[in-house]
């Protein structure tokens, strides 16, 4: 059986994409090496090009993927420093 929506569905799901699509500031990190590219950013096959040092104002969602990646990418570095350690630890022990 099919769920009804009534009209107040319709404007909760209008207030949530107008949140998600709301313009925000956001600044991307730049320096000489690796983070001197500008920054590329695809959500549902639409491309986003923010340029890095830069005040601007980008979709909420945009950014927040960004922030997601960058969680992630902290995660990994962690992840790969717990595991070179724990490698080094045992390699002491068969030397």
């Amino acid at each position: 059986m099919a769920e009804k929506k009534d009209a107040t569905d319709e404007v909760v799901m209008k207030s949530e994409k107008e949140y998600w699509n709301e313009r925000v500031p956001f600044k991307a990190f730049k320096d000489n090496g690796k983070y001197k590219d500008d920054l590329v950013v695809g959500i549902n096959g639409k491309l986003w090009r923010i340029q890095r040092g830069v005040k601007i104002m980008i979709p909420r969602n945009v950014r927040e993927v960004i922030y997601q990646s960058m969680d992630q990418d902290a995660a990994t570095a962690n992840l790969i420093e717990r595991e070179s350690n724990a490698y080094n630890d045992a390699s002491r022990w068969l030397n």
